[in-house]
């Protein structure tokens, strides 16, 4: 019985929390009432409010803070501005520079660092889940829901692309490259293209040279070749340099010389190596 009634006290008293709500006194300062009592003073330049949150922002001597329902300061009076609310979490600013507040918490989640406002979504990333992209200097990143760079703040802005499910491409400089879904760079951002063949491997280009990286990021051929690097099914690849043919191997050995005038030229010598 008594665990009852003090369930009932506490619903009783949810309920006349979730009806506070901003007004404005006499005096022009801003505070909270519940019908006609006031709960926390007008005491604030502006406030926001509450809604289904534990804590609002309320403005005093030109700072935005943090209070709640008891009028208790949560979070210091430090902000420049209090907006864009994303669901549970608001984007504040220091100095031009954007941060998160969980509206749950309490807790500054995010610090006052980036260079746009930060917006959580599943859209632009489906394998990273809810994710948002961030700026920082001017340089792009991915940030995590608790806050966490999950892709250091490195890359051209817009330059991040989903290449499948695992990987990703990027630019640093206009340059590509590639890195995983951790943020581990795979592929260095020195090519003015990075893209997966149809072996699963992954060409380079720099100006009108090639080369060829494996899929987990071991350089298997420099990018110095003029032509696009392919496996053919004994398991070699034509490479061309300065208008002569060699041949490769898979793990990027130059097992004849790059002196042919042709394929053709190379045919007798590519056949011992197959017996070989």
């Amino acid at each position: 019985m008594r665990l009852l009634v003090t369930t009932g006290l506490f619903l009783i008293s949810l309920a006349l929390c979730a009806q506070l709500e901003s007004h404005k006194s006499d005096n022009g300062k801003w505070g909270f009432m519940n019908d006609e009592t006031w709960v926390v003073q007008p005491l604030y330049q502006a406030v926001t409010e509450f809604g289904d949150y534990g804590i609002a922002g309320a403005k005093l001597n030109g700072k935005w803070g943090f209070i709640d329902r008891a009028g208790k300061t949560v979070l210091p009076f430090q902000y420049t501005s209090v907006g864009y609310e994303d669901g549970a979490k608001t984007n504040v600013t220091i100095k031009g520079k954007y941060g998160i507040v969980d509206l749950v918490t309490g807790q500054e989640i995010v610090s006052c660092q980036y260079d746009k406002p930060v917006s959580f979504d599943t859209g632009m990333y489906p394998s990273l889940g809810m994710v948002a992209t961030v700026l920082r200097n001017g340089k792009e990143g991915i940030l995590t829901l608790d806050g966490k760079e999950r892709v250091a703040c490195l890359y051209d802005p817009g330059s991040i692309q989903e290449e499948d499910s695992l990987r990703y491409t990027a630019k640093i400089n206009k340059k590509q490259g590639m890195i995983d879904t951790s943020g581990k760079q795979l592929i260095p951002c020195l090519f003015d293209n990075v893209m997966t063949n149809s072996d699963g491997l992954v060409d380079t280009s720099l100006g009108k040279k090639r080369g060829l990286y494996s899929r987990d990021g071991k350089e298997i051929a420099a990018c110095i070749y003029d032509n696009f690097i392919v496996f053919e099914p004994d398991g070699f690849a034509m490479v061309q340099l300065k208008g002569k043919t060699g041949l490769i191997d898979r793990s990027g050995v130059l097992v004849l010389p790059c002196t042919y005038d042709n394929d053709d030229a190379m045919m007798d010598d590519r056949a011992k190596l197959k017996k070989e």
